[in-house]
């Protein structure tokens, strides 16, 4: 066996500088603001070097800040006008006063949205709570708007396993905010830590959960007004959400493996948002993205940091053509983590057709450009002698194949997968007739291999006579030819880059034995 550790570190090109930013895109979600910075320049590296459009360079907004407040247009969902189910609630002063106590003492908020003492399936179901009217998921109500630090609440059940999405549409100049709990089935009463809570400038106000035999609370709370203004709320389900499920915010986005591929589906057609925040590894300013969608879908990318009490910034979005599907887009400079916190980018995939099919995949994935080769291995596991004399030095000896592997990993020596790699092997190293090449794509743990089957030999050989171990043992002629292989890794031009390389590496191709005597 032969293995090697090498450092070969990417050639990037440098940053350059440019003004201007990119068009706000997607719904709008507040954010923290820091000092604008230069734009990131974006290169977009097509899979197909004949697109003459895949060298044209792209603005990435690097200005992270409270994103233009554009009123979202009205959900699907709530375009049913007078079919809404009518209800009224009333003020809940006793919740009002629990949720002021809640509210008072971050401590006691949940970490992370979503997080729920999960029932197992067919468990009881807490029985209702006084004060809060029971709706239905999957139906539009119409309430009206509590005055100004009032609030009303709705419980409703969940039996499956599934996501879901409680909306409030506000009235015009109406704030609020949003809550979802959940009924401690121990006690009867509301959990004091909050699955998840939104508020205005949003609108509509979403909440979401995974919940699986549950009895849940949507609480909207005004923060303005007299009070007695129609608005609309509910709650849907999903059973067709992926693991990085709920991510449907920009505020509270799926945290994501860099240099691995996520896998993942747009659940409910038409309105489906999936963020993903991608932060970037110590001493790390730039990364490959990849983003494979459909014409159900649409992408884009922005630079995002996470703040160190946890929330996110972001700047403006760069929304992703359906011809960029598929291709590697090259940022370079974006800024390393400071006493802000830590930055990366913030990629979206969003359902735009209400007519998809229910679960639609896509792929994301964020790579580092600053990787290398960490080790590499040949071996053979034939029945050979080993014997065969090694005319130039050290290698592996192989018959009929050659096992090859290589390991890819960043700066920081995690492993980076879904690197491209090409295999070169000369099973003669003096006749270029004799070269076969592969290419394989690193796995989660960073490796990617490639059993070389090599045909009969052609050609001269070398050989070797009454070749053996001392003593007694058997005695061999042989025949052997010299051959040769080498590792290179792909950049984001699709192009093997020759300063990521290994090899050529000898090894020894062993054409023929036969056993002379005992």
């Amino acid at each position: 066996m032969r293995k090697s550790s090498l450092v070969l570190s990417a050639c990037l090109s440098a940053l350059l500088a440019a003004c201007g930013g990119g068009d706000a895109s997607g719904p709008a979600d507040s954010g923290s603001k820091i000092l604008a910075s230069s734009n990131i320049i974006a290169q977009a590296a097509s899979q197909n070097s004949a697109d003459p459009d895949s060298a044209k360079p792209i603005l990435l907004a690097t200005a992270l800040n409270n994103p233009p407040v554009v009123r979202a247009a009205t959900p699907a969902v709530f375009g049913q006008g007078s079919a809404a189910r009518s209800i009224q609630a009333e003020p809940n002063a006793a919740l009002a006063v629990q949720l002021k106590l809640h509210r008072e003492d971050p401590a006691r908020r949940a970490a992370v949205p979503g997080a729920m003492r999960m029932l197992a399936a067919g468990d009881a179901i807490p029985a209702p709570i006084a004060g809060c009217p029971e709706i239905q998921p999957g139906f539009v109500y119409t309430d009206s708007t509590p005055a100004a630090g009032g609030l009303k609440c709705y419980q409703f059940v969940v039996n499956d396993k599934t996501k879901i999405d409680s909306k409030a549409l506000l009235p015009d100049g109406i704030n609020a905010v949003g809550y979802l709990f959940e009924v401690d089935p121990a006690t009867g009463q509301i959990r004091d830590v909050e699955l998840d809570f939104d508020a205005s400038p949003n609108n509509p106000l979403l909440m979401q959960s995974i919940s699986q035999s549950a009895r849940l609370v949507l609480v909207v709370q005004a923060a303005n007004g007299p009070g007695g203004q129609a608005y609309q709320f509910g709650a849907w389900s999903s059973q067709g959400f992926d693991a990085f499920e709920v991510n449907d915010k920009i505020s509270k986005p799926a945290l994501a493996p860099i240099n691995q591929t996520v896998n993942a589906n747009i659940d409910v057609p038409g309105t489906d948002q999936d963020y993903y925040f991608f932060p970037l590894k110590r001493n790390q300013s730039s990364a490959d993205i990849t983003i494979n969608f459909t014409a159900q879908q649409s992408a884009g990318i922005r630079l995002g940091r996470k703040n160190t009490d946890g929330s996110y910034a972001w700047a403006d979005e760069r929304p992703l053509a359906a011809v960029e599907s598929g291709r590697t887009l090259t940022l370079n400079g974006i800024p390393r983590a400071d006493a802000n916190g830590v930055y990366g980018v913030i990629v979206r995939v969003s359902g735009v057709n209400p007519a998809a099919p229910a679960v639609q995949p896509y792929t994301v994935h964020v790579k580092t450009p600053d990787f290398f080769i960490a080790d590499y291995d040949s071996y053979n596991s034939e029945n050979l002698t080993h014997w065969y004399p090694k005319f130039d030095g050290y290698g592996v000896e192989a018959a009929h194949y050659l096992d090859l592997s290589v390991k890819v990993s960043d700066t920081e020596g995690n492993p980076v997968e879904g690197q491209a790699v090409l295999f070169v092997l000369d099973r003669n190293k003096y006749d270029g007739e004799t070269r076969q090449q592969y290419v394989a794509t690193t796995d989660r743990s960073g490796r990617a291999r490639y059993r070389a089957e090599m045909s009969a030999c052609t050609g001269e050989t070398f050989k070797a006579y009454n070749y053996g171990p001392f003593g007694d043992g058997t005695r061999w002629n042989g025949e052997a030819q010299l051959g040769q292989y080498q590792i290179l890794l792909f950049g984001p031009s699709s192009q093997p880059v020759e300063k990521l390389k290994v090899g050529p590496i000898r090894f020894y191709r062993i054409c023929k034995e036969v056993p002379i005597h005992r």
